[in-house]
């Protein structure tokens, strides 16, 4: 699934699901991280560092993998070519 392909809507819907398979659990893991990291980091920096540190560290990668859910289900949805 490549930008060319979502840029033209063109992708077989099986390739899709193919590599879209992963990604639920990629997305449960870095949430997963995000917690951990505010549990870990509490100890020694201020809420407010954590929250900026989680913001640019993990946040952006969370919103790739959103973005790549519903490019997914955008390039399914097409019935024809």
């Amino acid at each position: 699934m490549t930008e060319y392909n979502t840029r033209r809507n063109y992708s077989s819907p099986l390739r899709v699901d193919e590599l879209m398979q992963e990604q639920p659990h990629m997305q449960h893991s870095l949430a997963s991280l995000a917690r951990n990291a505010k549990d870990s980091l509490q100890d020694i920096f201020d809420p407010y560092t954590i929250a900026e540190w989680v913001e640019q560290r993990i946040y952006p990668d969370l919103k790739r993998l959103e973005t790549f859910a519903l490019d997914a289900q955008r390039l399914k949805s097409v019935k024809y070519w």
